[in-house]
């Protein structure tokens, strides 16, 4: 064989060891994660296997017997009071005329921080409460938390009145600084099914974080509080969801929340709210 062509040879070789140590380290850490979980596989079973793997989890077990796949469109409601974190997915059954959004898992939150009511400025520990957009560069795989997600603190409607912080994301494990820590076991399958919709086509994750169930006897109960005109403010997006299984289209008109007009349009003067 000719000298130049056992070069080429060996620069594809080259060239193919690198592309398969890269995928290798990718998967690394899924791998020490599975582990933790209990489940064990090597780095030949999980490359091709990404699909199979996740549908041996819990979450992945519910979702095959729906019939539901990785990769639909998913919605995420956050409630304070309750300590948990609730995940969507839009999935149409064979006796569904159209899709329709079904709670997938709900989720114990381990820990957020602060108190009752949204977020201020840089420093003050405040989870936020609010309407969040989440896009693919928002994920973070290589989070110090093990897996994360930036919420978007401050949305257009919170940077229109001045309030202002970094890093407020849902993550792992179970210390919170203005954040919303759910373990790294939940944080594995939240992050993975938010991911595949996203590469999947989904442009963005609607994210809502709520003190609590915003229903006229809990608004009531908090009447005297200094959130409630807040609080306020957020309930027709509750409600929305809540009573018609729609996420809301959510606008920033000036510096307040708006919402669909009586026509289902878009309200004169605001913008949708978009992930970063």
């Amino acid at each position: 064989m000719k000298k130049k062509y056992r070069n080429r040879i060996l620069f594809g070789c080259i060239i193919l060891a690198g592309i398969g140590a890269v995928q290798f380290e990718k998967h690394r850490a899924q791998l020490k994660r599975l582990a933790e979980r209990g489940f064990n596989y090597t780095a030949e079973e999980l490359l091709p296997l990404d699909d199979s793997i996740f549908y041996k989890n819990s979450l992945g077990k519910k979702l095959s017997d729906i019939k539901w796949k990785r990769g639909g469109e998913v919605f995420i409601r956050i409630f304070k009071e309750n300590d948990t974190l609730e995940l969507y997915g839009k999935h149409k059954s064979a006796y569904d005329e159209k899709a329709k959004w079904v709670l997938l898992k709900t989720y114990n939150i381990c820990r957020w921080s602060g108190k009752l009511g949204p977020k201020f400025y840089e420093g003050d520990k405040q989870a936020p409460e609010g309407f969040y957009n989440v896009s693919a560069k928002q994920l973070n795989p290589n989070s110090r938390h093990h897996l994360s997600f930036n919420l978007g603190f401050p949305n257009q409607v919170e940077r229109a009145q001045g309030k202002t912080g970094t890093f407020l994301m849902v993550h792992g494990g179970c210390s919170s600084i203005g954040c919303y820590a759910i373990t790294d076991a939940a944080v594995d399958e939240v992050y993975n099914v938010v991911e595949a919709a996203l590469a999947n086509g989904q442009k963005q994750v609607a994210v809502h974080a709520f003190p609590f169930h915003l229903t006229n006897e809990k608004l009531a109960k908090h009447k005297t509080h200094n959130a409630y005109t807040f609080w306020q403010s957020l309930k027709k997006g509750y409600d929305t969801f809540e009573k018609q299984r729609n996420v809301p289209n959510v606008y920033a008109c000036n510096k307040q929340y708006g919402y669909d007009n009586s026509l289902g349009g878009k309200p004169l003067g605001c913008s949708p709210l978009k992930a970063w």
